[in-house]
Parts: structure tokens; sequence; C-alpha cells
């Protein structure tokens, strides 16, 4: 994948399929070097995955279809038009919980723990009621200690 591995992988589609479906999730840090080069991945990668554009797929600017072909012979096909998480298509709240607890883990503030984002994401879940933004701004500070 060169010299920007992490990059490439966030815009390689083989990397993306082989990840989730080695995986059965995707997380930040499956896009670490260590985790782009882990070997059952490459291995499904390089073996099982085959990206082909079709110039014929223009249902919408996001459109992409799956073809999965199985070793009984099954074939299982897929696709979308709009990707998760736009405004055609939500997320629940469950999922943006689920993202927003992936990001608190990999950026690694030691200042910010589990409680704390809790925290933060019920106050962005009543963020409109907030009388003094002040308050939650300080929520996403580092912490200093007590004089």
């Amino acid at each position: 994948m060169g010299k920007n591995l992490k990059v490439n992988a966030q815009f390689s589609a083989g990397y993306c399929v082989a990840n989730a479906v080695v995986r059965e999730e995707i997380t930040l840090s499956q896009f670490e070097a260590e985790e782009i080069k882990a070997p059952d991945v490459q291995r499904f990668l390089t073996k099982r995955v085959e990206v082909v554009c079709d110039p014929l797929l223009c249902r919408s600017h996001y459109s992409s279809d799956i073809v999965t072909r199985l070793k009984s012979g099954v074939v299982i096909t897929g696709g979308i038009d709009i990707p998760p998480g736009t405004p055609g298509y939500p997320m629940t709240l469950e999922e943006h919980r689920k993202r927003f607890f992936d990001c608190i883990s990999f950026a690694q503030l030691p200042w910010l723990c589990a409680e704390e984002g809790g925290l933060i994401l019920s106050t962005l879940q009543s963020f409109d009621e907030l009388s003094d933004i002040s308050e939650f701004i300080s929520m996403l500070l580092p912490k200093q200690p007590p004089m």
C-alpha cells in the first residue's frame, strides 16, 4: 500500500472489505500499520477480494454493490446508494455511542475516561438546552490538577 499506509487503507475498498469480513467490525485502530499488515487480513485481501469499477453503476454518487461468491457456489449480492451516517441514512443512537467511544479510546487522552465521555455524550444529546456553552467546552479540555 506504499508510503502512506494509513491513508491508503482508509481509501482502499479492498482493505475495508477484507477488514470488515475478517474482524466483523471496523474501528479506528484497524487503520494503524500493524493492523493493516495483519496476516489474516492481508491473506483475505490478496486472495479473496477483487475491486471492479463498474461504469454502469451510476444510481448515485455513493452507490456501490458487492457480490459474494461462497465456496458452495451460492452468490449473495447487495448494495447501497446512501452511506450510513449521512442524512439519508442516519445512524441510530447506539451506533453514534459506539463510534463516539471508539474515538475516545483511539485518542488515548488520559484525562478523557469513559465516565467523562458519557457525560459529554449526554450533554450533546441535549445540546440545544445549554444556557452556557463554556461548561460544555470545559468538558473537552484537559483537567488541571488541583492546586
